[in-house]
């Protein structure tokens, strides 16, 4: 490579992920298919939960079908659904080092 340090895997997924993070307080916010959510007006949460959260995925599927997050063949990210997507996600904010 060009002799850079290697980042780690959370470094890398966070950083690969940082342009899709809002503001917990944002007003609102636009999903990859333009629709808007609205948020509260009075929120519960307004600071980060940070570590004080615990996300548990609890499935029985085997969730390793084509294009599927535990499948053993090259993952298409361009096809997979929303639950890898969910599972994904769960992992990122599990292991982001904030």
């Amino acid at each position: 490579m060009n002799g850079a340090p290697a980042a780690g895997f959370p470094a890398v997924l966070s950083a690969l992920f940082a342009p899709l993070k809002i503001p917990i307080t944002a007003p609102s916010w636009t999903d990859s298919d333009g629709k808007v959510f609205k948020i509260s007006p009075d929120p519960v949460w307004t600071q980060p939960l940070g570590k004080r959260l615990c996300i548990i995925d609890i499935d029985t599927r085997p969730l390793n079908g084509t294009d599927e997050i535990m499948n053993m063949g090259a993952f298409n990210w361009t096809q997979f659904g929303a639950t890898s997507a969910g599972m994904m996600g769960h992992y990122l904010y599990g292991t982001s080092p904030l």
